[in-house]
Formats: C-alpha cells, structure tokens, sequence
C-alpha cells in the first residue's frame, strides 16, 4: 500500500526487527548509521547518504533475516510503496536475492575489496544502493565533492565531465611543453600504462576496449593528431570568427558606429572567455569507480560529474568504505588514485588539442581561399 509521510517521520530504527520493506515514490529520506558507546551509555549516529525516489529500503534485511542495521528518517514528505514480509516473499525475493548476491560477488572479484573479510563485504551490500540508469544523458554524480558515494560501474558505461575556466587554461599556454612530449604522457597515464601491472588488475579494462575511451576529452582523436612540434603562430583563439566584420565593413562606418561595434566584439570576447567549458574527460566502463580521489581526501583541483550512457551503477556509502576498509585496500585505493590524470594534464591536453584544431582550421581555410581564387589572379591576357 502507498503511504504518506512527514518529514521527521522515523521509518526505520537501526537494530529493529524487520517486518516490511520500502520504494521511495517521491521525497527524499536520510540514511543514518550509528555507533553505541555502552560504558558511557550514549548512541551517536551520522547520516550515510540520501535515499531518494526509486531506492528500495530494507529489503535485504528482509532476505538475510537479519536486523535493521541502520536507521531511516524522513527528510521531508515522503510517499512510500509499503511492502510486507509476506508480499515480498511472494514477489519480489527470488529476484531481490539473486541482485544481493551478485552484487557482493562482484564486489569480491574487484582487486579494491579482494582484501575485505566475506562478512564486511556483506556489511557494504546491506547499506549501499543500486540504481539503474537507462537513458544515454542521464546525471548519476552531478557533483564529486559534494557525493556520499563511491560508485561502482556493474555494468554499461558511464562518462566523467569536468568544467575548466578560459582563463585558467590561458594562464596554462604559456607554461606548456612540447606537442609530442605531452602526447606521449598523457596517453600513457590515460591507458594506466605507468602502473600497468596494479592498475589493470584494478580496472580489468576489457582487451577489445579502444583508447579512445580513456582519453583525456573527446574532442579531437589524439590517435590521429601527427606528433610534431606545432608552429609557434598556433594558439587557441579567444572569439569566434563570425563575431568577426571585414576592413571593408568597419571602413564604411561613421567613428561612433565603428566604436559601439569594437566595444560589443569586446564584450562578447569577455563573457565568451569567462564562461566554463564542460568536458568529457574520460569513460568509466565495468568495474570502473567514481569518487575514490575525494575519498581519500586527494582532491586534484576539479570537481567532476558522472553521466550515464546506459548502466548499472552500486551506490557504496564513502563513510562505511573509509571506517570498514583494511588497510590493504586503502593503499590499494591510493594507489589507483595516483593513475588518475590531474587538473594540469587534462588543462594541457585541452590547450593543446585546441592550438592544433586552430592551427589545422586555418591551413584548411587558406587551401579554399587557393582553390576558389579566380583564373583572372594568376593569367592576364
């Protein structure tokens, strides 16, 4: 049955008995977590994440007959879907039970959770999420710093987007190396080439994958950019080439009209250079992980978001993976961070692929201006 409920509406309490399970409808619900302290006889709890529409709460409890282990409170007017222990035995188990057990094996084959005791891995399961994303486009992670979650591609593939200010990126050209160098080292911190041994255990790309997924951004296929040193006249353009009049046009204009043009192409330069450019960095495939650098507080200066192409994503709770985790997976975790391309790689990647566009855009642009010149240029009679 559909129940409402108001904010502050206590759903579920950690170690209760379950006798019902929860689909969130609409509204959002906290998660909470709590330790109890019995020589000072006090109960502390922290908020894991955010349940929001489309979660199922509470029903792995249901197939493990085991307690709540954790506490669920509504954060504002939530309607839910009430599923008793008998309906859902009737229904929903079997299918319920086969998800439950996938997910912890899958967890355990993963070289990050390979070190977690089967009891730990089963303790992540109960308080993490699954959430299934068809439609190309959709947001999973609309902002890293501010998640709960370590997510786990299952299946399907998901893009990493970043936004990178003009302005940073024009500070970067001036500092940058040589076109091939850069080529070369990006590509091969992209492809986890550096830490080939670890990282392809970690990551277990697919051996059909392309290199084009883990580029730096889409843009331009860096496979098929010649590396040789670009001309010292290439550089990124500031405005677009249609803001831009002839000679001939401004020559016709009185001082003021010619005056009022030259400060609006101004502006218009200003507020083009100034807005954020949103970037496809690289694709997150089977097994790939989002949100483990801020994780482990090794922030790299960029905030990113996860965009779905299509799949099925776990939803770990960052509080429960950094208080269950060994030590080895940790170091494990801190160890596939360092494969990660940082803010000045994907900076000068992006400068770079964007000189080389410039540059080829102008010799494309003088061939057509050859091959369309009138016969009367080059013969006089």
């Amino acid at each position: 049955m559909q129940n409402m409920y108001e904010a502050g509406t206590i759903i579920i309490r950690q170690r209760h008995v379950p006798n019902e399970c929860y689909l969130v409808l609409s509204g959002k619900l906290e998660v909470l977590y709590g330790d109890a302290n019995l020589k000072a006889q006090l109960f502390t709890s922290e908020m894991l994440y955010e349940a929001e529409e489309g979660d199922f709460i509470g029903e792995i409890c249901l197939l493990t007959m085991t307690n709540h282990l954790t506490s669920v409170i509504c954060k504002s007017e939530v309607e839910l879907l009430v599923i008793s222990k008998e309906d859902f035995d009737a229904t929903l188990a079997n299918a319920r039970f086969e998800q439950y057990h996938g997910t912890c094996n899958f967890l355990r084959k993963l070289t990050l959770f390979s070190s977690w005791p089967t009891e730990k891995i089963d303790f992540l399961v109960h308080c993490s999420l699954r959430r299934f994303y068809r439609l190309t486009g959709t947001t999973v992670v609309p902002d890293s710093l501010n998640s709960y979650f370590l997510v786990v591609v299952k299946s399907g593939r998901c893009l990493v987007a970043t936004q990178l200010n003009q302005e940073r990126i024009s500070a970067h050209s001036s500092k940058m190396h040589s076109f091939s160098s850069l080529h070369k080292k990006f590509i091969a911190l992209s492809l986890l080439e550096e830490k080939k041994d670890f990282a392809w255990r970690l990551l277990k790309r697919p051996a059909g994958l392309s290199q084009k997924s883990y580029s730096a951004t889409h843009r331009t296929n860096c496979n098929q950019i010649p590396r040789r040193l670009r001309p010292q006249t290439a550089a990124v353009s500031c405005y677009s080439l249609r803001e831009r009049k002839s000679p001939s046009d401004l020559e016709q204009k009185e001082p003021s009209e010619r005056d009022d043009q030259t400060r609006t192409v101004i502006k218009k330069q200003k507020v083009a250079s100034s807005a954020p450019l949103f970037l496809k960095t690289w694709a997150l495939e089977q097994e790939g992980i989002f949100g483990l650098a801020e994780t482990m507080d090794t922030f790299c200066g960029l905030k990113f978001s996860l965009i779905s192409e299509g799949a099925d994503c776990i939803f770990i709770p960052k509080k429960i993976f950094l208080e269950k985790a060994p030590d080895k997976s940790k170091r494990a975790a801190l160890e596939l961070v360092s494969t990660y391309p940082t803010e000045k790689m994907i900076r000068e990647s992006y400068t770079r692929q964007q000189a080389w566009s410039t540059y080829k855009a102008g010799v494309v642009g003088e061939q057509i201006k050859r091959c369309t010149r009138p016969t009367s240029d080059h013969f006089s009679f």
